[in-house]
C-alpha cells in the first residue's frame, strides 16, 4: 500500500483517479485480506438467507393491503445480523485506512463502541427519513453536505465525537463535491441493481408461491452484491479522505 499512500499526496487527483485507486486497493485486498472480506461476504450471504421469511411475509401483506406481522425473534435476528455487518464494515474501513497511512489509533473495543453509536444514529436517521417521505431525501443530502468525512475520521482517529465532526467540517471546505459525488454515483448504481433484484424476488413470491429456493437465491445474490458495493464504497471513502487530509496537512505546513 506504500505506492497508494504516496499517490494520495498528489493534490491533482480526479474523481476518475479515486475510482481507479479504490479498485486497485480492492483487487489487492481480494488476494491478501483473509480476515475481513470473507467474513463480510459471509455475513451478507447469511443476511440474504435469514431475511427470506420476513421478506415473503411483508410482500404478501403489502399485496393484500395488510400490515405485515413479523415474529419478534425474526426481527431481532435480522437486526442483530445488520449490527454485526455494520461492525465488520467499520473494522474493515479502519483496517483499510491503517494499511494505507500506517497509523493505528483505535482498538477493536474503540471501534465497537463507535459502531454502536453510529448504528443508533443511523437507525434514528433511517426511521426519520422514512417517516418524512420525499423530504427524507433532502435530509440525507443535508447529512452528506455537513458530515461526509465524519465517518472516516471517527472510525480511524483517536478523537471524540465533537472533535471528529469539527475536523470533518474543516476537511469539507472546498472538498464537498470530491467526497459526495463519487459516493453518490456508486450508491445510485447499487440501488438500481438491488431494486431490480428485490423486485424480481417480489414478483416471484406473488406469482410462484412454491418457489422458495428461487427467492432465497435472488435475495442472497442481492445481498452479496450490496456487500461488494459497500466494501468498495468504504475503500473509496477512505481513499478520498486520506487524499484530502494529506492535502490539507501540506497546506498547513506552508
Amino acid at each position: 500500500m506504500k505506492e497508494i499512500n504516496e499517490s494520495l499526496k498528489n493534490k491533482n487527483l480526479t474523481q476518475k483517479d479515486y475510482y481507479i485507486k479504490s479498485f486497485e486497493v480492492f483487487k489487492k485486498l481480494l488476494s491478501t485480506d483473509k480476515k475481513y472480506l470473507p467474513s463480510i461476504i459471509a455475513l451478507f450471504t447469511l443476511n440474504g438467507y435469514i431475511m427470506h421469511n420476513s421478506f415473503v411475509t411483508t410482500i404478501k401483506a403489502v399485496h393484500t393491503q395488510q400490515v405485515p406481522k413479523l415474529p419478534t425473534m425474526e426481527v431481532l435476528m435480522n437486526l442483530l445480523i445488520l449490527i454485526i455487518i455494520e461492525y465488520a464494515l467499520n473494522l474493515f474501513q479502519n483496517d483499510v485506512i491503517n494499511r494505507i497511512d500506517k497509523k493505528n489509533e483505535l482498538t477493536r473495543k474503540d471501534i465497537l463502541l463507535r459502531s454502536i453509536i453510529l448504528a443508533i444514529a443511523m437507525t434514528f436517521i433511517g426511521n426519520l427519513t422514512k417517516s418524512l417521505g420525499p423530504i427524507g431525501i433532502a435530509v440525507i443530502f443535508l447529512i452528506a453536505y455537513f458530515a461526509a468525512f465524519f465517518r472516516q475520521i471517527y472510525l480511524s482517529r483517536n478523537i471524540n465525537l465533537t472533535t471528529a465532526f469539527e475536523r470533518n467540517l474543516k476537511l469539507l471546505e472546498n472538498n464537498r463535491v470530491s467526497i459526495i459525488l463519487p459516493l453518490f454515483l456508486i450508491n445510485i448504481i447499487s440501488a438500481i441493481i438491488s431494486s431490480f433484484l428485490m423486485a424480481s424476488a417480489s414478483v416471484t413470491v406473488l406469482k410462484s408461491p412454491n418457489a422458495t429456493m428461487t427467492v432465497i437465491i435472488i435475495l442472497i445474490i442481492s445481498r452479496i452484491l450490496v456487500g461488494i458495493f459497500e466494501i468498495y464504497k468504504k475503500i473509496l471513502a477512505s481513499i478520498i479522505f486520506l487524499n484530502v487530509e494529506n492535502n490539507q496537512r501540506s497546506e498547513e505546513r506552508f
